[in-house]
């Protein structure tokens, strides 16, 4: 088997990491701008929503998924992929679509057009000459996005009074599991919060060390 592509993938996830650029890339994973508002724009939200915290608290973040909520809010709905759209995700790079979607976002504010990738160019530089496809109706323009997806008020509405409430959670006790022993017991008993992913570790700002130094 080949290497060589590896090897180059990692010299040059490695090239970002280094030099006066670093903290600001660091920056930009702890606030999460630059993978979030693409996953929020193709309605992959739950699952990745959940994913996406665990990556930033590797990386050092506090945001959590808090902060990954506060992101779905921006993005258009451009993409409808499922299991909320009509389409998979193969069907995206068979219309060009990650390259379109990213440009759709930038033209819409996000994400941050000047944060450097591994090409060693920014963003909107790789982007400039993407054009939109009229042959596709995959990714809608951020003007006129998917009706009915986002930007809810994230409130839940329930008939019920502050007594009731009180009376609930007076009455509530952790479930019992049945996973008392084997892989899954081990699982439980080292895995983090779900608003940090579900990391078994305590995350990036408890390193001592960076591995993308190795």
């Amino acid at each position: 088997m080949d290497a060589k592509p590896n090897i180059e993938s990692r010299l040059l996830g490695r090239h970002v990491m280094e030099g006066p650029e670093r903290e600001s890339h660091r920056s930009d994973l702890d606030a999460m701008g630059l993978t979030t508002p693409l996953v929020a724009a193709s309605d992959a939200a739950t699952n990745a929503a959940l994913h996406l915290p665990a990556i930033v608290h590797e990386c050092g973040s506090k945001s959590g998924l808090l902060g990954v909520a506060e992101i779905f809010k921006k993005p258009p709905y451009a993409a409808g992929l499922k299991p909320g759209g009509r389409d998979v995700a193969k069907d995206m790079p068979e219309v060009e679509g990650i390259p379109l979607l990213m440009k759709t976002l930038l033209d819409h504010g996000t994400p941050h057009g000047d944060s450097i990738t591994v090409t060693d160019l920014p963003i909107a530089e790789n982007l400039k000459t993407v054009k939109r496809n009229p042959h596709q109706d995959i990714v809608f323009a951020a003007d006129k996005p998917i009706p009915g997806g986002g930007a809810d008020d994230g409130i839940f509405n329930a008939e019920l009074t502050d007594k009731e409430l009180a009376a609930r959670k007076s009455k509530w006790k952790p479930r019992a599991t049945n996973n008392t022993s084997g892989v899954l017991w081990t699982y439980a008993h080292q895995v983090g919060p779900a608003v940090d992913g579900g990391a078994p570790h305590p995350g990036g700002t408890h390193e001592k060390q960076c591995y993308a130094d190795i």
